[in-house]
């Protein structure tokens, strides 16, 4: 096959479109037995996007029957099933089939791929399993003796039923301030074991009302028009966020209005006061969250969770002393493995490192966030540098497809030959992107995040405007790239870069 796309969420579809498009031949390998990424496996009560419906979607699929200002989990899963069969990929995709490795055969110039079916054969490997896709579940000690139930919250284990349950819940980010309030009601006790506490905004979520939804049905460019609307909106945000992070106190207003507004006890607003700046940390959007968690069935805990005993978890009090509650439910609401995703200890390139090697002192780091040396033929979609904390990942995505597009019509036009970033290109565009994330406020907020990996290094955001980026990835620049001669032989007549 021509090419060979790992995983069928977002990233996935986005390239599907362009290669059916363009009368490409590919195969889509899916772990699932369901297309849809992170929007298929984030069951959890209440799960939300924090974006705007009309921009977190994709550009050639506007959507006009969207319930609601921002798009709940559900209504995003069904967009993209039915995305997928108007793009003509459903019969692409191998459904329950996840890859076990890919790597690559110097004498051939082509991917070799183990899947859980078999072994495949492909030109160029389009990785998109995306950045939220493994679970992190922190090794905790005692855990295996613990006689409850545990579950990660993008794991939502449906067949608990947590009516009269005693529930830990180890996180306080993105996934459970959504899903708190939701389960709250019932529980009988619930324990929110909190490391630090997120600055959370106002959700400005509402129904969309009857005529505005028929006049998005029926004028199509005013689908368009409200796309763009959110974009420009959102981009203002980079002037806080990347380039001049003081711009942040009305946002540290805002959110501090919200606190005390919600909540009257003094030690708890105390509690629930960030450290860091607004922005160090994901930013946060909930109206319900503080008022659920003031309930009296509802214990906020500002501490890490340290232990398990069989009857429940451990944490250490401000004096260093253990306490132990006792619960039969634990949720870890822990995030995900963005920086040590295990699917990269399963890529090995022309040199026989698998990309975690090569990665071990560097980090995450890939030109255009797309392709690495040693690694040819590979692109990798929402990959580093590539996330954002303003806007939409998708309009990222789709900037990267474009790209990798117009480098797959390039190789096919000159035989299909082989071709790896050039090492100096790749070095100088990450030490640009690097010397941008220094002045930004991920960097100088003042916490830890799962923005950065285990040196401190942010190697996951997009640390300027993305219509640079999109700029920047508007043409494939053969120039920054080299050819891979297959092993054995000499390719003659071939002009492609360097």
């Amino acid at each position: 096959m021509p090419v060979a796309i790992i995983g069928a969420g977002f990233g996935g579809l986005s390239m599907a479109k362009r290669l059916e498009d363009r009368g490409i031949e590919y195969v889509i390998f899916e772990r699932s037995d369901e297309l849809g990424g992170t929007w298929r496996d984030n069951t959890y009560p209440g799960c939300k996007c924090d974006v705007q419906s009309a921009l977190y979607s994709f550009s050639f699929d506007l959507n006009p029957n969207w319930s609601h200002t921002f798009p709940e989990q559900q209504e995003i899963f069904a967009y993209m099933k039915a995305a997928a069969v108007k793009i003509g990929a459903l019969d692409r995709i191998r459904f329950g089939d996840p890859l076990r490795s890919a790597s690559w055969d110097s004498t051939s110039g082509r991917w070799d791929l183990v899947t859980e079916s078999g072994r495949y054969s492909a030109g160029s490997l389009v990785l998109a399993v995306g950045p939220l896709s493994e679970p992190r579940l922190p090794e905790v000690q005692g855990s295996n003796g613990f006689d409850g139930t545990i579950f990660h919250s993008a794991r939502w284990d449906h067949e608990v039923d947590l009516v009269g349950r005693k529930v830990a819940v180890v996180g306080s980010g993105a996934s459970a301030i959504q899903f708190v309030p939701r389960i709250q009601p019932l529980v009988s006790e619930l324990y929110l074991l909190q490391r630090t506490p997120p600055w959370i905004l106002p959700h400005l979520d509402r129904p969309l009302k009857v005529w505005e939804r028929t006049a998005l049905r029926y004028f199509s460019p005013l689908r368009s028009i409200l796309r763009l609307y959110y974009y420009l909106q959102r981009e203002l945000l980079v002037l806080a966020f990347i380039k001049d992070p003081a711009r942040m106190s009305a946002a540290k207003k805002m959110a501090l209005s919200h606190l005390t507004s919600q909540v009257s006890d003094p030690e708890l607003v105390r509690q629930l006061t960030p450290e860091y700046e607004p922005g160090c940390k994901r930013l946060l959007l909930s109206n319900d969250y503080y008022p659920s968690i003031q309930q009296s069935n509802v214990q906020l805990i500002p501490h890490a969770l340290t232990g398990f005993t069989d009857r429940g978890v451990v944490y250490q009090d401000d004096k260093g002393s253990e306490v132990e509650i006792e619960v039969d439910t634990v949720i870890f609401a822990t995030g995900f493995k963005v920086t040590d995703h295990p699917v990269f200890s399963t890529i090995v390139g022309r040199t026989g490192k698998s990309l975690s090697q090569y990665w071990a002192k560097t980090g995450m780091v890939a030109y255009c966030g797309t392709t690495v040396p040693e690694f040819p033929n590979l692109f990798i979609l929402a990959g580093p540098n590539t996330g954002i904390g303003h806007t939409s990942l998708v309009t990222m995505i789709e900037g990267q497809v474009r790209y990798v597009a117009g480098a797959l019509d390039l190789m096919l036009e000159n035989g299909g030959v082989p071709l790896e970033v050039r090492q100096d290109v790749f070095e100088a565009y990450n030490a640009e992107v690097q010397q941008k994330m220094k002045s930004t406020v991920w960097t100088t907020g003042g916490c830890g995040s799962w923005y950065l990996d285990s040196e401190g290094r942010n190697t996951t955001l997009w640390p300027d405007f993305t219509f640079r980026f999109l700029k920047r990835t508007r043409r494939f620049d053969a120039e920054s790239y080299r050819v891979v001669p297959r092993s054995g032989k000499h390719l003659q007549g071939v002009k492609i870069g360097q």
